[in-house]
Order: structure tokens, then C-alpha cells, then sequence
């Protein structure tokens, strides 16, 4: 446990764009090889709107995650959230709560409010637009898309103080 925290902790930028990229592109190629669904389309031709979409969310979050960076910082040095006030317990249990938190707040809160609240839902209606739902789909969000999540997930970092490595590795990601 102890070595795959290490890892997550100092995790270099490439290893994390090589497992995305990487991920999606496996994907995405198993869906051409063995579609779920029969309806043929132009995969490359479908693609490039998501990948403009996907690169317009890579240009948003860099920001915000420098932010989400300093802030986990912050709460780390001044012992600041639920965790902390917590008695004593072990490194998996906290593990868990942590994520379980930072999951919740971060990735299931905002996404029920992109459903339930109607200015949300238009801006989440880009990502449920897609005729065609692939692997590409899943980076398909309006850049205000990341603004709300990233919003919801320093509330969750702020009020949880899981381990700044959750952010890395939980679907609550940017």
C-alpha cells in the first residue's frame, strides 16, 4: 500500500498522460474491433469534435489544477478538514473515506446538479448531445463543465482533506 501511495503521490505528468491516452485509445479501438452497438459510423469523423472538446478541457483544467494543487497544499500544512478531526484509524480505512468523499463531492454531487438544476443541465448537455457514444464521449463537456466540477471538488478537498493523491486517482478527476 505504502508504494502505491508513493507512487500516486509523485506520479511524473507523462505517466498520467501516458495511462489516460493510453486508456482511451485502447477503448476506442476494442469499440471499433467489437462494437456494442451494430450501427456503423465514421469513427475518425465523429472523433475530431470530441478531441476539440477534449483539448478545451485539457486547457481549462491546467489552470484549475495548479489551483486544486495549491489549495490540497494549503489544507495538508494547516491539518484543515473532516479526516483529520477523526480519531486515529488505518491507512485503508482512511483511504477509503477519503475517496468515498472526494468521489461524492467532487464527481456524484455535480453531475446530479448538471441534471436537476436547468443552467447546468445546458451546459451538461454538450456531453449528452453525442449521437454517437463511444469512448470519445467521455471527454465530450462544455469548458463551464470544468469550472462547476473543479468547484465541487475543492469543496470536497476543503471540507474532506483526503490524501492530495485522491484527487489523482479518483473519478472525481477534472
Amino acid at each position: 500500500m505504502e508504494a502505491l501511495l508513493n507512487y500516486f503521490e509523485t506520479i511524473p505528468s507523462h505517466h498520467r498522460a501516458m495511462i489516460i491516452v493510453g486508456g482511451l485509445t485502447f477503448f476506442w479501438l476494442l469499440e471499433g474491433i467489437m462494437p456494442l452497438f451494430g450501427k456503423p459510423y465514421k469513427k475518425w469523423k465523429h472523433a475530431l469534435p470530441n478531441i476539440f472538446f477534449t483539448i478545451t478541457t485539457i486547457l481549462v483544467n491546467l489552470p484549475l489544477a495548479f489551483l486544486l494543487l495549491k489549495s490540497s497544499d494549503w489544507v495538508a500544512e494547516n491539518n484543515f478538514g473532516i479526516l483529520n478531526w477523526l480519531p486515529e484509524m488505518s491507512l485503508w480505512l482512511y483511504a477509503i473515506i477519503g475517496l468515498f468523499l472526494m468521489d461524492f463531492v467532487g464527481a456524484y454531487l455535480p453531475h446530479l446538479i448538471e441534471h436537476k438544476v436547468k443552467p447546468f443541465w445546458m451546459v451538461h448537455l454538450v456531453h449528452h448531445t453525442d449521437h454517437n457514444v463511444d469512448t470519445t464521449t467521455a471527454n465530450r463537456h462544455h469548458p463551464l463543465e470544468s469550472v462547476i466540477r473543479y468547484t465541487f471538488t475543492l469543496i470536497g478537498l476543503l471540507s474532506a482533506h483526503p490524501f492530495p493523491w485522491s484527487c489523482y486517482i479518483s473519478p472525481c478527476r477534472l
